[in-house]
C-alpha cells in the first residue's frame, strides 16, 4: 500500500523561509496539514502555500474544538483567494479521511 503522507512543504528563500508540516494525498488532491501545540498559531506558512497553490482545503490539528473556517489569502498575483480550514483536535486524527470526505 502506498503511503498517503507526502512529507512536508518547504520554501527556502533568504529571509522568507516557510514550512508546512505535512502534505496528505487524498484521491487526486494534496491537502496541507499544520500541527500546533496550543489552541492558536499564526499559520503564516500555510496561508502562503494556499495563496500560491489555491487549493480548496487545508487542515490544522490543535487543542481547540473542531471547526471549519473560510480563510481569505492573497495569491502571488495579489488577487484574493479563499480556502476552507478544517481545525481538528489531535484525538480525531484517526477519523481524518472520513472528515475530509464529509467536508
Amino acid at each position: 500500500m502506498k503511503a498517503p503522507w507526502r512529507s512536508y512543504w518547504n520554501r527556502e528563500i533568504p529571509h522568507s523561509n516557510a514550512e508546512v508540516d505535512y502534505l496528505l494525498q487524498h484521491g487526486q488532491h494534496l491537502i496541507p496539514i499544520e500541527i500546533k501545540a496550543g489552541r492558536t498559531g499564526t499559520l503564516r506558512s500555510l496561508h502562503l502555500l494556499m495563496g500560491m497553490r489555491q487549493w480548496p482545503l487545508a487542515i490544522r490539528f490543535n487543542s481547540d474544538h473542531p471547526s471549519i473556517t473560510r480563510i481569505d489569502v492573497m495569491t502571488m498575483l495579489q488577487q484574493q483567494a479563499q480556502y476552507q480550514l478544517l481545525s481538528l483536535p489531535l484525538y480525531l486524527i484517526g477519523q481524518l479521511r472520513r472528515l475530509i470526505d464529509e467536508v
